[in-house]
């Protein structure tokens, strides 16, 4: 009989196959015992559990995204004098109506100019009384 090496790998792969599954079959061991506990002797247990309705609704899921928000619509404030804001009078979101005052500016170089223009007035009159006499 010649040497075919096919038919030496079916063999032994059958050889294997057939360890296998006697491997895996029931064993008869007569040491084994199997003990059936009637249903009377078994103690219920107790498990809490909380149960609640089923809900149709979106699952919650999160994400993180950056916008910009944009206002509907965008007013400007404009003033008559330039200066620096001394206090803010209304707070942010507030409604206002026009003409009413929003904020107070810094007037106190305001006041000096008027104190030393209020001088030179009584002065200039001073010297007009001067000259009508």
């Amino acid at each position: 009989m010649p040497y075919n090496p096919s038919r030496i790998l079916k063999g032994a792969g059958f050889l294997l196959i057939s360890l296998a599954l006697a491997a895996c079959a029931p064993k008869d061991d007569s040491k084994t015992k199997i003990v059936e506990t009637p249903a009377s002797d078994v103690k219920p247990r107790q498990i809490k559990v909380k149960a609640t309705l089923p809900q149709y609704g979106l699952l919650a899921s999160g994400r993180n995204v950056s916008v910009t928000l944009e206002p509907r619509r965008k007013s400007g404030v404009t003033s008559k004098a330039s200066g620096q804001v001394q206090q803010i009078l209304v707070a942010e979101g507030d409604r206002v109506t026009a003409g009413q005052v929003v904020m107070q500016l810094d007037n106190s170089a305001l006041q000096n100019q008027l104190s030393d223009v209020k001088l030179a007035l009584e002065s200039s009159r001073l010297n007009l009384k001067k000259a009508q006499n």
